[in-house]
């Protein structure tokens, strides 16, 4: 039985991984131009690249880009322009790979402790997601540096948090310590 469960799994996680050669093309409604609320017309089909997402795995997109109709530019004197947000959304700029790639990346590297042949054969196993140990090791860096701005970004949120609470914890111990040591913060649990 057991053996017929692990047969089971291979078959069903090839078929889920055959998304290879897949060829997905992104248009979506670009709406009216933010600046003169006129039409926005195809500007360009960007040509077929390899994407790999851990949602989908990997596959070839296509990418139609819009721009406004009437020629309006930008502040900095770029033309208004629109990519399709699904893929905004999901991959990373100007990279090949999404950003739950990426996530996953960093979560392996700085939480579980993982080598980076560690995290390129599960990848490759499990997603069938094909990326080198340099790229690995410049996702797990990007990964940083999001976690970085994500942290920056919301310390002004926790200090007000923190202020009309009382003020800031004065150890770092968590409820679940099995002998917490004294607290001077008014017993609050952070």
């Amino acid at each position: 039985m057991r053996e017929q469960l692990r047969s089971l799994q291979a078959h069903f996680s090839k078929k889920s991984l055959a998304t290879g050669g897949v060829r997905v093309t992104v248009s979506e409604d670009p709406g009216s131009c933010p600046v003169c609320a006129g039409p926005m017309i195809v500007q360009k089909s960007i040509p077929s690249r390899p994407v790999q997402t851990l949602e989908h795995g990997p596959f070839q997109l296509r990418e139609i880009v819009h721009e406004c109709a009437a020629g309006c530019r930008r502040p900095d004197g770029s033309l208004v322009m629109r990519r399709a947000a699904t893929a905004a959304k999901r991959l990373l700029p100007r990279r090949s790979v999404g950003y739950d790639v990426m996530d996953f990346i960093g979560r392996r590297r700085f939480l579980d402790k993982r080598q980076r042949e560690e995290i390129q054969a599960e990848l490759k196993k499990d997603h069938g997601i094909t990326l080198s140990t340099g790229e690995i090791s410049d996702l797990a860096r990007l990964y940083l540096d999001y976690a970085r701005r994500l942290h920056e970004a919301s310390a002004p949120r926790l200090r007000r948090a923190l202020a009309q609470d009382g003020g800031w914890p004065k150890t770092a111990a968590g409820p679940c310590t099995p002998t917490p040591p004294a607290r001077t913060d008014g017993g609050r649990c952070w």
